[in-house]
């Protein structure tokens, strides 16, 4: 027995130790496994890693690309907007010829001018040597005659060394003159080079900072691209610590018996095992991925490279809309991740317009600087020039008188040496030269006779030139007014579909209100349906007017703007008898830019139709949203109407207001107060204006905006920078007078100048010739009498002119028509008093023909016309600032509306976050957010329960079946999988949230900052208008001063002129001048004639135009009348669809009573049984007695409902039934007349293109595009 039992204990001490042997194999293959494991996680996150690494870059690569892509479309837009309207280069360059073959014409014109004038001057310095020498030689008989020969000879002797004394002296000067002009130009050529050199400089700066900028900008892009991956990592790395310790944590427990320990193990070695096949399965499908995500990265490198190519090869075929249609699309198309960087985008975007146009304006700036130191550079060198030749005129006299006085003291030393020759030889000689003289003058008069030919011929020319032009004016003028009334028929046909629209709109309403009124009984599914299509067809038709009243306002201001153009055109025909070829080419350059801009105007036109259009298909779209807003849409619409009519009467007030101003300042005297006040309240407007601004910003800071709020404002940004750039025209136009005026001040000048030489020749000649000062003065004096008729003749002609082409073309507003009568009869009342005054004098003046007495007379009618040219610039500048005035508090009203609109908008846009809250709380599933968190609370109590039973299955005796714990362990991982899905369910609603947040944020701080930005260009562009309005009140002041100036002058040449002698003779010379003057009187007489012609024209067009509209007017009056009448057909057609949708909503409403009846059956079943089963739930009862009181409540109201709608329904039968009455009643004729229109409209439009075809013609004859 102890033997058995000592082997029984060998044995057990054996198996033991091969237990003991086994278990520490066991233990070490454990540990292999677990390290081989740790190795291929660690190399699995290697993996993991580098993939993330990858995806990261191809997400990054694709970032930049689309970047680069929105960047260069962006680009291409913005260069389109610059260059919209831009001529193509073809005919740039067309331009570009004909203006240099018109300047090389100029210039040989000006050079022809010149030598002509040279001419003259060399005529005028041979009529002055021959009178020098006619006098001499006076002086020579005159001195033979006396006895004091050797007096004479002595005086002569002195003169002529005086004469030598002074040319010694101006010989010095002019050396002194001409080194100081040396001096002078080199100083302007060193300025020159300083300038150049700064503007190189300058450039050169303005480089370098665009470079850091761009620098700075990309090193922004690069840090927050390294933040990402930075945030990206941490992720990555916390994951992989959770996977470890996961890991570490799957050990067996140690209190288990070995035999289940070793199990436990192995299970556990063979599921890592498991996950590490798959783990390498899955690496490796995730670098075929990875290879083909790289091909595909290389082929859409490729891609983006050669859409570059197209893109710049494409750039300028490419219209202005379909851009926009690209870039909408894109943006449709555009993820949620790619968000954040456009926002970049646009940002580094903005940046670099906001530093181009700074830019821009710096250059600008420096270019007029250059052109004010060019122009004044320009003067100093036409003054000394003009010094220079007066000065050389001078010792030209000089030396004439020297050498002819020289002549005559030798000729007297001759003579006195020999006496003894005789006097008849001498007498015989004088009489040879005096022939001889007399031979030179005739042949000089034949010379003058050839001139004057010549220049008649010359004349006949310009006649001719003249008359040609008339004819291609006239042609132009007729394609002008058939273009005007092209465009008055696209607006007339616009306004037609506007009120079309306005007819549905309300039609449409008149129904909405019907359905709302349904709704409030019973809202059932089917009628929210209905009411639904009804308020989005509303919010269409209401886009659809919005669109129409943009394109209605455009056209306005294109008429407006086209009203101008021929005001200054007609502004510029005036100047006509100055040079007859520049007008011309103004003319028809004026006619080509005016045919341009209406061609570019119908572009525009057309590109905003096609915006109106992708415009409805996006409402169309947006339908679901809209419908929730309307009922607020229409409270908001409400105020909106209440406040515009109370802004109505403010600008009734208002315009009272400015009444009683206009007619108070025209009482005034004071005309500098006037303008004081006005500048005072225009500083107190801008400063409101300015306040108000900083409340917007404010405000818009504090509040969000929407995506609508964008394009409203963009909209009105556009409209202001229309009107910014409609007053900058305005003031360049009033730059480009005050030139002309400045011209003509410095043309006064050089004529008065020209006069006073005249003047002192006239002295010198009227003492050869033989008629008296009085008769002479008595002539001029008539002449200038005449003269000044005319000239107050013309000025009342063209100031009725242009009272009738303002009346006729100006914009539509009472302001602006009393504006202009105001002027009229100021103007009349001015010249009555000027007439009366005139009258006066003439009666009250003597009748003797003196020099005093003319001089005066000529004084007053110059000071006269001076003060009438004072009065009408000053009458300018005072309707100037009242139209100022009076466009400040419209534009007050217009910044109130908009404020108005924003704050409207904002209420709307959070009412709709509230209500997109609500909706997108369900996620992908379809589930709220709370639903979520329920399912997930019920989840982790499950798994919780299924954890708590598998530590009970461990701990229970080793008798638990394999099977069951594998079932446990696959329902255990199924629960985990599911927690996980829902996790990653949840994170993913969660971030979109947050992303959607961010989005909006990011987006309401950027339109804050491009708002910031309009507003400072907006006060910019006023500080500008201020300062060019001070330079033009300096500008007006000064040429008061030089008026001043002149007239002084004036008298003095005048006083001058009273204490001439009264000796004359008079002479070949003078007669000369009397038939040179005659001439260009007659020269006067035909320019005033063809003036004449051309006013006869204008006026003839003028009633061409006025005729059209009146045809316009009666088509209108008649369409109209038609609108009003055959609306029988329509409104049957109405009739009958609103019976079919009543038929309907009965049907519908028949069937929902059958299913509430249905309901309350089950109801009263659920609540029998709920009352055997539970007899205490008297709570329950009391409920649904409640909701059975509630439906039978309902049912009444449907019932009442239905009955309303069948009186609806016979109400709209008898409706029908008076419609078709009333067609029979129609005739067949009033069919006919349509028919007859139509007729008639299709034959204007086959004349409207043969005259085309014309004009066409015309332009290829004379070379115009």
């Amino acid at each position: 027995a102890q033997s058995d039992e000592k082997a029984i204990i060998a044995k057990l001490h054996q198996d033991i130790v091969a237990l003991q042997g086994s278990e520490s194999v066991a233990v070490g293959k454990l540990e292999k496994f677990k390290l081989k494991l740790q190795k291929m996680e660690i190399h699995n996150l290697r993996l993991e890693q580098k993939l993330d690494e990858r995806d990261q870059a191809l997400y990054f690569a694709r970032l930049e690309g689309r970047n680069r892509t929105k960047h260069l479309q962006q680009t291409v837009q913005s260069l389109r907007r610059q260059f919209s309207g831009a001529l193509p280069l073809a005919q740039q360059e067309k331009f570009s010829k004909t203006m240099i073959q018109l300047q090389n014409d100029k210039l040989k014109i000006l050079e022809e001018v010149q030598h002509a004038q040279q001419e003259r001057r060399n005529a005028e310095n041979r009529a002055l040597e021959l009178e020098l020498k006619l006098k001499s030689l006076e002086e020579l008989v005159s001195a033979l005659k006396d006895t004091r020969g050797a007096q004479k000879v002595m005086e002569w002797h002195m003169k002529m060394e005086e004469l030598h004394l002074q040319e010694l002296k101006l010989s010095r000067e002019l050396v002194k003159q001409k080194e100081e002009v040396k001096y002078l130009r080199n100083i302007i050529s060193e300025y020159e080079c300083t300038i150049s050199n700064l503007e190189e400089e300058n450039v050169q700066q303005n480089k370098f900072h665009e470079e850091r900028q761009m620098a700075w900008d990309q090193r922004e892009v690069e840090l927050q691209h390294q933040l990402d991956q930075y945030d990206h990592q941490r992720t990555e790395i916390l994951s992989t610590a959770l996977k470890l310790e996961e890991a570490t944590g799957s050990v067996p427990d140690p209190s288990l018996p070995i035999p289940q320990q070793l199990e436990l193990a192995l299970r556990k070695i063979q599921e890592h095992i498991r996950t590490i096949l798959e783990t390498r399965a899955t690496c490796r499908s995730l670098e075929e991925k990875l290879k083909e995500k790289e091909t595909a990265l290389w082929k859409a490198e490729q891609n983006v490279i050669s859409r570059d190519k197209v893109i710049n090869e494409l750039r300028l075929r490419l219209p202005a809309t379909s851009g926009e249609k690209i870039m909408a699309e894109l943006s449709k198309q555009d993820d949620s991740e790619y968000h954040h960087a456009i926002k970049i985008a646009h940002q580094t975007i903005a940046n670099m317009q906001a530093r181009l146009n700074q830019k821009e304006e710096v250059l600008k700036r420096y270019q007029h600087m250059l052109a004010k130191a060019r122009e004044e550079q320009e003067e100093i060198a036409k003054k000394h020039e003009e010094d220079i030749r007066v000065l050389h005129q001078k010792l030209d006299l000089y030396t004439d008188n020297s050498l002819n006085k020289f002549k005559e003291t030798a000729l007297e030393l001759g003579k006195k040496t020999s006496v003894s020759l005789s006097i008849s030889k001498y007498f015989h000689h004088l009489e040879q030269t005096v022939a001889e003289q007399d031979n030179s003058l005739a042949s000089l008069v034949g010379k003058l006779k050839k001139t004057s030919s010549d220049l008649e011929k010359q004349k006949q020319i310009t006649v001719s030139k003249i008359n040609e032009f008339e004819t291609i004016r006239a042609q132009l003028q007729e394609k002008h007014t058939v273009d005007v009334e092209q465009i008055k028929e696209e607006a007339n046909e616009l306004r037609k579909i506007l009120s079309q629209k306005e007819k549905e709109l309300a039609n449409v309403k008149a129904e909405l209100e019907v359905q709302k009124e349904a709704n409030n009984r019973a809202p059932t599914a089917t009628l929210k349906n209905l009411v639904a299509q009804l308020k989005s067809q509303l919010a269409i038709k209401e886009n659809q007017h919005k669109a129409l009243s943009k394109a209605l306002l455009e056209l306005r201001a294109e008429m407006t703007a086209n009203a101008e153009q021929q005001i200054i055109s007609a502004a510029s025909q005036k100047e006509a008898y100055m040079n007859v070829q520049e007008i011309v080419d103004r003319q028809t350059k004026g006619l080509t830019t005016q045919i341009e801009e209406l061609n570019n105007q119908i572009t525009k036109l057309t590109d905003n139709l096609k915006i109106s259009k992708n415009k409805e298909t996006s409402l169309s779209d947006e339908k679901d949203e809209l419908n929730q807003e309307l009922q607020k849409k229409e409270k908001a619409f409400a105020k909106i109407l209440r406040e515009k009519n109370e802004i109505e009467k403010e600008n009734e007030e208002l315009k009272n207001r400015i009444r009683r101003l206009s007619s108070s300042i025209q009482s005034k005297a004071d005309e500098q107060n006037l303008i004081d006040v006005l500048q005072k309240k225009i500083k107190k407007l801008e400063s409101e204006l300015e306040k108000k601004c900083e409340e917007t910003e404010i405000k818009s800071l504090r509040e969000e905006k929407s995506s609508k709020e964008e394009i409203i404002r963009w909209d009105e940004g556009k409209k202001w920078q229309i009107k910014m750039e409609g007053l900058r025209n305005k003031l360049r136009e009033k730059e480009k007078e005050a030139d002309t005026l400045s011209k003509q001040l410095n043309t006064l000048k050089e004529i008065y100048t020209k006069i006073e030489k005249e003047k002192i020749a006239l002295q010198k000649k009227l003492k050869t010739t033989g008629v008296t000062v009085d008769r002479v003065v008595g002539i001029r004096a008539t002449e200038t009498e005449k003269e000044l008729e005319e000239l107050r003749k013309r000025n009342l002609e063209l100031e009725n002119e242009v009272a009738h082409m303002r009346t006729l073309q100006a914009i539509p507003r009472d302001s602006v028509v009393e504006d202009l009568h105001f002027k009229n009869q100021y103007l009349q009342e001015k010249l009555h008093a000027l007439q009366r005054q005139c009258s006066r004098e003439t009666f009250l003046r003597p009748l003797t023909s003196g020099i005093g007495s003319s001089g005066q007379y000529r004084r007053e009618q110059e000071v006269l016309k001076e003060n009438l040219r004072l009065s009408s610039e000053n009458i300018e500048l005072r309707f100037q600032l009242e139209q100022a005035n009076k466009d400040l508090p419209r534009l007050k009203d217009q910044v109130d509306d908009l404020k108005e609109m924003c704050e409207l908008l904002k209420k709307e846009k959070a009412e709709a976050e509230r209500k997109w809250g609500n909706i997108r709380g369900a996620g992908r599933s379809g589930k709220t957010v709370p639903e979520l968190e329920k399912t997930i609370g019920l989840m982790k109590r499950v798994v919780e329960r299924v954890q708590r039973e598998n530590e009970e299955l461990k701990k229970a005796p080793a008798v638990v079946s394999n099977e069951k714990l594998l079932g446990l362990e696959q329902e255990n991982e199924r629960l985990k999988s599911d927690m996980e899905k829902m996790k990653f369910d949840l994170e993913g609603q969660l971030s979109v949230r947050y992303e959607s947040k961010t989005k909006g944020m990011e987006k309401l701080i950027t339109e804050n900052e491009r708002l910031r930005k309009e507003l400072k260009k907006e006060a910019d562009r006023g500080e500008k208008l201020r300062i060019e309005k001070n330079n033009l009140e300096i500008l007006n002041e000064k040429l008061n001063v030089q008026l001043e100036e002149t007239i002084k002058k004036l008298n003095l040449a005048e006083s001058q002129l009273d204490g001439a002698d009264s000796r004359s003779w008079k002479s070949i010379v003078t007669r000369m001048q009397e038939t040179k003057l005659k001439e260009m009187e007659t020269d006067i007489a035909k320019k005033t004639q063809s003036i004449a012609n051309l006013k006869q024209l204008l006026q003839e067009a003028t009633e061409r135009e006025h005729n059209a509209d009146k045809n316009l007017q009666d088509l209108k009056e008649q369409i109209e009348h038609l609108k009003h009448l055959p609306e029988g057909a329509g409104t049957e057609q109405k009739m009958i669809k609103e019976l079919q949708l009543l038929r309907l909503t009965n049907n519908q409403l028949e069937k929902e009573k059958a299913e509430l009846m249905h309901q309350l059956e089950d109801y009263r079943h659920e609540r029998y049984a709920s009352t055997s089963e539970h007899p205490v739930a008297g709570h329950n009862e009391a409920a649904e007695k409640d909701k059975i009181d509630r439906l039978m409540t309902e049912m009444a109201d449907l019932q009442t409902q239905l009955e309303a709608s069948g009186l609806e329904k016979q109400q709209l039968k008898e409706e029908t039934e008076e419609l078709r009455r009333e067609l029979e009643t129609y005739n067949p004729s009033f069919f006919e007349e349509l028919e007859d229109l139509k007729y008639n409209y299709k034959e204007e439009v086959k004349k409207n293109i043969i005259l085309e075809e014309r004009l066409k013609q015309l332009y290829e004859e004379f070379g115009i595009q």
